[in-house]
């Protein structure tokens, strides 16, 4: 009643098992990526009244011409109290090459360690 199927028609059950387990691993994969992936999240300039930061442009030299405002603490010219520092991580004269912002830097060698105040 039935044809019966020719050997290249049945598939081989551990082909089967093979692609089963490929499509399992895929979808599991996008989503482990789908789940850990958090949005990009930047705080806004408050722009208020009130506010009475200095906004500068630092890098204006390679095409960005908006303003910035540095963040407390952010040139390490004032003191460091709440940062820690360990492995060798240490406030040091001169900034970065271009002199975006001010005369002190942060330097920290491999596996030193720097964390700003909570």
């Amino acid at each position: 009643m039935f044809p019966t199927p020719s050997p290249r028609q049945i598939a081989h059950p551990s082909r089967r098992r093979g692609a089963a387990v490929g499509l399992a691993a895929v979808l599991v994969s996008f989503a482990v990526t789908l789940l850990s992936s958090a949005p990009a999240q930047a705080a806004l300039i408050n722009t208020s009244a009130c506010n009475e930061a200095a906004l500068s442009q630092p890098f204006l030299r390679w095409g960005d011409a908006s303003d910035y405002e540095l963040v407390p603490g952010g040139d390490f010219e004032g003191s460091l109290d709440g940062w820690s520092l360990s492995g060798g991580a240490q406030r040091v004269a001169g900034s970065e090459p271009f002199g975006a912002t001010g005369s002190l830097g942060l330097w920290a060698r491999s596996r030193s360690r720097s964390a700003p105040p909570p």
